[in-house]
């Protein structure tokens, strides 16, 4: 996913934002009428429509743009002999009561950025209809991480009022996001947005998640598709993507569970003492994939794909497997021995001079 593009900020402010001016002078006003006590309603409406274009990727920086923007959570300066105690005390006032009154269904969306945990907890108890578009989105998968508990929990609450209404195609681009960037979001404890995961475990989030897996091409979806695999959501449609993924990297994880019948994931790093340039190697953690499929079609594809990668996947299982030798492995063998890759063709090789030792 490409990075958001960037605009100058309004005058007032420093720098650039993710947010178009004419978001920018939206939100500065819906700061305004917040502060003033005014009628939110049609402020509301606007702000809905000048963030509905954001990308998911576009939140962690707007968020931080539309508390300064906004004006969310700010203290008058103290004055006076007494000034730093008066700045102490500040942290601890709480909400301006003008803020307490304004959470209302039309403005939470607004308060979900807020700099107040109170506040949010509010908003996320006020909301009532699904996010309608990935950002909003996204500001909810924030929000199934925040730091504060209650936070965490009020999303949590809100996710299970309206999981069965999420837009399928939403989830799926959202998920990916976090997973190919290295968000661990399937098995993390109860405040991580894996929650998203295990509530919206349904056939129309599976089809989603596998026509994104199907036509991205760039990125670390091989990765993002590992950690997907700690469930079963996508068991059942690993022949598909190993088949018809555009990105090799998808394609060689689907192919890697299919062949050896067990899904795995990395978590983490251990140290090769052993050596003198102490290697991090790689540690995983495998979970069993028991799905009907012909192995013999899929080692024959894997043994055809255009992937280099792949191939060598192939020929390493075709060594593994020499002992249930068949005809079939016998001549998949001989045309990998043609590769134009030597990794290939060497694997090949191995496979055929064991078989004529075994025989």
């Amino acid at each position: 996913m490409r990075q958001p593009p960037t605009y100058p900020a309004i005058e007032g402010l420093r720098g650039t934002s993710v947010l178009p001016q004419d978001a920018q002078r939206t939100i500065r006003e819906f700061g305004t009428a917040i502060a003033n006590g005014d009628d939110l309603s049609g402020h509301a409406a606007r702000y809905c429509d000048a963030v509905a274009d954001l990308p998911a990727n576009a939140m962690p920086r707007a968020e931080q743009d539309i508390i300064a923007m906004a004006r969310l959570y700010t203290q008058e300066t103290p004055t006076g002999d007494f000034r730093w105690r008066d700045a102490i005390r500040t942290l601890f006032k709480g909400p301006r009561p003008a803020e307490k009154a304004s959470v209302t269904a039309q403005s939470a969306l607004l308060f979900l950025h807020h700099s107040d945990g109170h506040l949010r907890e509010a908003a996320l108890n006020t909301l009532q209809l699904a996010p309608q578009n990935s950002f909003d989105l996204a500001v909810l998968v924030h929000r199934l991480r925040d730091w504060v508990p209650e936070v965490r929990a009020a999303a949590q609450a809100y996710l299970a009022r309206i999981a069965v209404e999420l837009d399928p195609d939403l989830v799926a681009e959202n998920v990916l996001f976090l997973l190919a960037n290295g968000h661990n979001i399937i098995s993390e404890p109860e405040h991580s947005p894996g929650n998203l995961i295990s509530a919206c475990h349904r056939g129309d989030i599976a089809r989603a998640l596998t026509r994104h897996l199907a036509y991205v091409r760039t990125g670390t979806h091989g990765y993002a598709l590992q950690q997907l695999l700690k469930q079963p959501l996508l068991d059942s449609r690993l022949p598909q993507l190993a088949q018809d993924a555009a990105h090799p990297g998808v394609r060689l994880v689907a192919y890697r569970t299919l062949l050896s019948g067990a899904a795995r994931w990395l978590t983490g790093h251990r140290v090769d003492h052993s050596r003198t340039n102490r290697r991090r190697l790689p540690e995983y953690a495998t979970r069993q994939v028991e799905i009907a499929v012909d192995a013999d079609k899929i080692l024959r594809q894997a043994a055809q794909d255009r992937s280099v990668k792949i191939r060598r996947l192939a020929a390493d299982t075709l060594i593994e497997a020499r002992t249930r030798a068949k005809s079939i492995t016998d001549e998949l063998a001989r045309t990998l021995a043609q590769d134009k890759y030597p990794s290939v063709r060497e694997r090949a090789e191995t496979y055929l001079r064991k078989r004529e030792g075994d025989t």
